[in-house]
């Protein structure tokens, strides 16, 4: 089959189609119900099946979410879906409403449809949903469409009031029983999950409403022009400036003033992290499963190595070596001195976390809950900590004596501190965010910074337990560098840098 668009009936719109605001009229929320009819559900239903679901696993971890999907490059559906839709918006005002934005033009559906089979127990955490961004064009609504309804029980989207309520999972606004053949279009911002499926197996086609902006985006000021769409990571080059990393696939060199002084591009999807291995020197790695290091000098990159999933930690280790860890559970120490690769089975799943230790050794955090202390002359780990819940960040200070204190950030926003000697033992836990931590750094021995899934860019004194918010950010916060006048340097899912309490 070259294209699921021929399980749709070409131009047809039941003359019973009926629009709903579910979340009322103030905001972007509206279903289109019988926007496919039966039978074109289950003709999608019936194709996908024989086309085969692959597990999300490899993308996405299971405390996020963990159903089943087909992701379809198909312009010919999405060009078929956007001709209903426009046919709709003209016989329904309400549909208009919600579709139209004063500044932007809704130019088509996201070519790349996600379909998606949720199978008892799988469900979808709460989130908000990511822009999707082009040269000139970026999704500004979620487009959904149901595919069936009879056939299984739970699996309701719930919609919250805010950030705060979907982090907890409590008081929901909104608990929406899929109805097959129902399009739902709604603002990414809105904070939303897939419930738990209880029996049954629930199908749903996803993909996005593109739109055109009808005036310039340039935004003047420092770190500008930014990334397009969310920012993972940030790396301090010393007198270089600092280099940031983005789902738009590209590495941006900043000056101290947040001037750009380039791009580097050689990625082909979102960059996780960035080491900054040598003067001049920097590696990064990405969801497209390759680790690439840098020439500063050149913008050149060469190919250090692949990986069988993607790639999401890493961290220097000294003497040309640095190690990575990937979604498989995998670690890999390089060498780019001499090409020489080591490559262990290190945890059960996703290594969110790497950070050197002494003597050359380095700790890992992975989603399995554990922490594990490695060395270079081991093939087993040395030691192992299981802290009980998924883990998403870590971070090492080590003392001029060698000894060394681990800060490891959770799925639950909370944040332990671990001592490493004579035992990996945990001496306190504080309760950082109200959400998952998705970067701890140490700024000094006592005094930490952490970003969370919250949106806060928090500092801490570890001798008082204390912490204070720094700033913050529209969607997730996602790293945080000190800076060499006294503020701080962070990122996030809302694309932007941002400067805290700089004093030069």
């Amino acid at each position: 089959m070259n294209s699921f668009a021929e399980k749709l009936v070409a131009g047809a719109t039941a003359p019973s189609a009926s629009v709903e605001l579910p979340l009322g009229d103030k905001v972007r929320c509206v279903l289109v119900h019988e926007f496919l009819s039966a039978s074109e559900c289950e003709a999608l239903i019936e194709a996908t099946e024989q086309c085969g679901f692959a597990s999300a696993g490899s993308d996405y971890p299971s405390s996020y979410r963990d159903n089943d999907r087909i992701v379809a490059d198909d312009p010919a559906l999405a060009g078929r879906l956007f001709e209903r839709l426009k046919h709709c918006a003209l016989r329904m005002p309400r549909l208009g409403t919600v579709i139209d934005e004063d500044g932007w033009r809704p130019v088509g559906i996201n070519e790349r449809l996600r379909f998606c089979r949720y199978r008892p127990g799988t469900q979808f955490r709460a989130h908000q949903d990511g822009v999707h961004h082009r040269q000139h064009q970026q999704s500004r609504l979620t487009f959904m469409i149901y595919l069936n309804d009879d056939a299984f029980s739970g699996g309701e989207t719930v919609f919250f009031e805010g950030r705060s309520a979907a982090m907890s999972n409590r008081d929901s606004t909104l608990r929406l029983r899929p109805r097959k053949g129902s399009l739902i279009v709604f603002d990414h911002t809105l904070w939303h999950a897939g419930a738990l499926v209880d029996a049954g197996q629930k199908y749903v086609m996803r993909s996005d409403l593109m739109y055109e902006p009808q005036q310039s985006l340039h935004v003047d000021g420092p770190f500008q022009p930014g990334h397009r769409g969310y920012v993972w990571a940030l790396a301090d080059l010393g007198d270089r400036g600092l280099a940031s990393a983005g789902r738009d696939a590209t590495i941006r060199l900043w000056d101290r003033e947040g001037r750009c002084l380039g791009q580097l591009d050689g990625h082909t999807q979102s960059i996780l992290g960035l080491v900054d291995v040598a003067p001049g020197e920097l590696v990064s790695h990405s969801r497209d499963r390759t680790v690439r290091h840098w020439s500063l000098a050149t913008g050149k990159s060469r190919l250090v190595g692949t990986s069988d999933s993607a790639v999401l930690s890493s961290a220097k280790l000294g003497a040309g070596r640095f190690v990575t860890g990937a979604a498989d559970g995998r670690v890999t120490v390089w060498n780019l001195a001499t090409g020489a690769t080591d490559r262990r089975q290190a945890h059960a799943c996703w290594v969110w976390a790497i950070a050197p230790t002494a003597k050359g050794g380095f700790a890992t955090a992975s989603e399995d809950g554990t922490v594990r202390l490695w060395q270079p002359e081991e093939r087993d780990c040395v030691q192992v900590l299981d802290l009980g819940r998924p883990l998403r960040t870590l971070a090492s200070w080590i003392d001029a004596n060698g000894s060394v204190t681990l800060a490891v950030g959770d799925l639950d926003g909370a944040v332990h501190l671990l001592a490493t000697e004579p035992m990996l033992a945990l001496l306190d836990c504080l309760a950082a965010h109200d959400g998952p931590v998705r970067r701890v750094r140490f700024e000094a021995r006592h005094m930490l910074l952490t970003c969370g899934e919250d949106g806060f860019v928090k500092r801490w004194n570890l001798p008082s337990r204390q912490g204070v918010s720094i700033g913050s950010h529209d969607n997730f916060a996602t790293d945080v560098l000190p800076t060499r006048s006294g503020g701080w340097i962070s990122c996030g899912y809302d694309g932007r840098i941002l400067v805290h309490g700089d004093k030069g």
